[in-house]
């Protein structure tokens, strides 16, 4: 008799979730858009008038998982949501997993898998604008792959802030910052995590060569990077079809559209990209891919350590 579905909780999510293992997947979840013939993955989002539901689908055969992710995303920042986890050799539904820790967990590791993949200097100082838990994510990720001197914080509450980086256990300066230009300023990289409609990024205080890891836009809608910067990149993404349609690579001008790369080309091969602009913008928009990789992690390591609980859907 099959085994009935299990329900994951956030915190057993946390215990089963190790950096190494997110990091791992991440990046054979990016690679596999790109090499896997036999994987397939799926997006869309459906909005209403106080946000937007965020549906991603996809198997990675590596895995014999194929998740199903449904995020709803308020416009004033958060997320809650749910994953769904599908065996392909018993082809039932497995698991039950809350979604919001790996969400946030996931799009940190996409963001140090393209700083370490995009990145030519070294040390460097970063810069993190907005510290939801996609931006506190990112920071802590950025912190493991490369040599940071300098993590400068910045949010529209400065008490929120300071908080943030006494949290951060990393390099010997973190900043509390007052303003986003004194954040950025002189900075290597640069991360945008906010939930923006209006943009928060202009080329004002920026470094010729800055990268730019722009985590937030993934709505329509949504938008952190000013014109100022955009027409003056060059631009890699993640998820590109994603990225055309509801991220900052949106905003680009018709003409330049076709020029996006897919951060998955650069990861599976030693392609360098070609530059033609003082910036460097990472567009992510978050992966199914990764969302499988990820998933079939969670679910092989329950089973093997008993961790969750059985739910009977069927009587």
């Amino acid at each position: 008799m099959t085994n009935p579905p299990i329900l994951i909780s956030r915190e057993e999510v946390q215990a089963l979730l190790d950096w190494q293992a997110v990091y791992d997947a991440t990046r054979e979840g990016l690679i596999a858009s790109e090499t896997a013939p036999d994987s397939s993955a799926v997006s869309a989002q459906v909005l209403y008038d106080q946000g937007s539901l965020h549906l991603k689908a996809a198997s990675l055969e590596s895995g014999r998982i194929l998740s199903v992710k449904a995020n709803l995303r308020p416009n004033q920042g958060g997320v809650s949501g749910v994953l769904l986890a599908y065996d392909l050799d018993t082809q039932r539904l497995a698991g039950i997993i809350d979604a919001g820790l790996m969400t946030a967990r996931r799009t940190g590791a996409i963001a140090a898998v393209a700083a370490e993949r995009l990145n030519t200097v070294a040390p460097v100082t970063v810069a993190v604008l907005g510290l939801g838990p996609v931006g506190m994510e990112c920071a802590r990720a950025l912190l493991r792959v490369l040599d940071v001197v300098e993590l400068r914080l910045w949010s529209p509450n400065i008490t929120a802030t300071e908080q943030a980086a006494i949290s951060i256990a990393g390099p010997e300066r973190v900043i509390a910052c007052r303003t986003s230009t004194e954040a950025i300023s002189g900075a290597n990289i640069v991360v945008t995590a906010t939930p923006s409609t209006t943009p928060i990024l202009t080329a004002e205080g920026l470094s010729p060569g800055t990268l730019i890891l722009a985590m937030g836009a993934d709505t329509a809608g949504k938008r952190e990077l000013d014109s100022t910067v955009l027409d003056n990149a060059d631009v890699v993404a993640d998820v590109p079809f994603d990225a055309l349609r509801v991220g900052e690579s949106a905003y680009l001008p018709a003409g330049r559209q076709a020029e996006v790369t897919a951060i998955s080309q650069l990861l599976a091969s030693s392609h360098q990209l070609r530059r033609g602009h003082p910036y460097l913008i990472f567009d992510s928009v978050g992966s199914s891919y990764v969302d499988a990789a990820i998933t079939s992690i969670i679910m092989t390591r329950a089973r093997e350590r008993g961790i969750g609980s059985e739910i009977h859907l069927w009587r």
